[in-house]
């Protein structure tokens, strides 16, 4: 999940490169901050849907990759703590490509 995530949120901070380096090149500072503003937005939004889905299918999620009894109990107690961390990930991969 975690692999699925990142591929995610780097692929659109790298389809931003371009663009922010056309901007800055080009000295445009508006779009230069229109870019980023918009790559923060669609990698938070992105993360707060991927967020919501791990919460909400946890047990399917779990079960899709064939965790014994004992380690789905355990699973299903910690993954709903586990995706948060993706939201802040999320913006610091947009930030970094910045």
């Amino acid at each position: 999940m975690a692999f699925f995530t990142v591929a995610v949120f780097f692929g659109t901070s790298e389809g931003l490169h371009p663009l922010f380096g056309q901007s800055y090149g080009a000295k445009e500072q508006d779009n230069l901050k229109f870019y980023f503003r918009t790559g923060i937005l669609i990698n938070f939004v992105g993360s707060v849907v991927i967020t919501a889905l791990i919460i909400l299918f946890s047990r399917p999620i779990c079960v899709l990759f064939g965790a014994d009894p004992t380690t789905l109990e355990y699973t299903l107690t910690v993954m709903p703590q586990y995706p948060w961390g993706f939201i802040i990930m999320a913006l610091a991969f947009t930030k970094s490509s910045f």
